[in-house]
């Protein structure tokens, strides 16, 4: 008895003792022991061959893809990540400048082999840039179609360069503090605390727009820690987003 399968499936063999289970992707040829003493034989020395078609199928579009920022120049792209129902072995995240923009490789940022993972952190973003993201998921068979754009195609735009070389200088009862403001940020947020971890604090304005220093005069004559943060101008925004802290520095 000979049995082959030919449709790109895979054959598998069950014996009568056992039930033992042989597989193969390549098409096996199968013949018949006249002895009977093999494990793939029935009580009537008949070899059972089932074949079933296991070849995967692509992956549907991702559901569910947002972004959304973190403090700093970082976006976390998030999805649903549902490999059950959509066999898929991973995902590949991408991302432009460009609206309705075509994933390549060009524009490739990270990809997963996890079909269980359903975010990405994406750093080193420029602040004051709008960026979209797409997500396909993969498999064996090959890549989804892109993730449509009216559900996924997040705009994001990062939030302000922290301010560095943060100085402070006391005289008497009065403090000025100096600093790099990097990103050009119209408005510069001030953070005084009596220790070092921030924990309870007073938070102050920078009196000039775009500033770059900045005159405690109500310091007394304790030691305060102080740090500056830039913050996003708001124009239509319903929340103001805040660079990550300066470094710290005490008077």
């Amino acid at each position: 008895m000979n049995g082959t399968w030919r449709s790109g499936g895979r054959i598998e063999a069950i014996g009568s003792t056992g039930g033992s289970k042989y597989f193969s992707d390549e098409p096996i040829h199968v013949e018949l022991d006249p002895t009977g003493s093999g494990a793939y034989f029935n009580a009537s020395d008949e070899v059972i061959v089932t074949a079933r078609n296991t070849a995967a199928s692509v992956p549907p579009p991702v559901d569910g893809v947002q972004a959304s920022n973190a403090v700093g120049t970082t976006a976390l792209v998030s999805w649903v990540a549902d490999p059950l129902s959509t066999g898929a072995t991973g995902y590949r995240v991408y991302r432009s400048t460009t609206y309705a923009f075509t994933p390549g490789g060009a524009n490739l940022v990270h990809t997963t082999t996890d079909p269980n993972e359903a975010s990405f952190q994406d750093t080193g973003l420029t602040p004051g840039v709008i960026y979209y993201y797409r997500v396909e998921a993969f498999n064996n068979a090959g890549e989804s179609d892109p993730s449509i754009q009216e559900d996924t195609e997040t705009s994001l735009q990062a939030a302000p360069i922290a301010p560095g070389a943060l100085a402070a200088t006391r005289s008497g009862n009065q403090v000025t503090l100096t600093w790099e403001n990097r990103s050009g940020s119209r408005t510069i947020r001030i953070e005084r605390s009596t220790n070092s971890s921030f924990t309870s604090s007073t938070f102050f304005t920078a009196n000039d727009d775009f500033a770059t220093s900045w005159l405690d005069t109500g310091a007394g004559g304790a030691t305060f820690f102080y740090r500056v943060v830039a913050i996003e101008d708001q124009y239509n925004r319903s929340e103001a987003r805040l660079s990550d802290p300066s470094n710290v520095v005490s008077a």
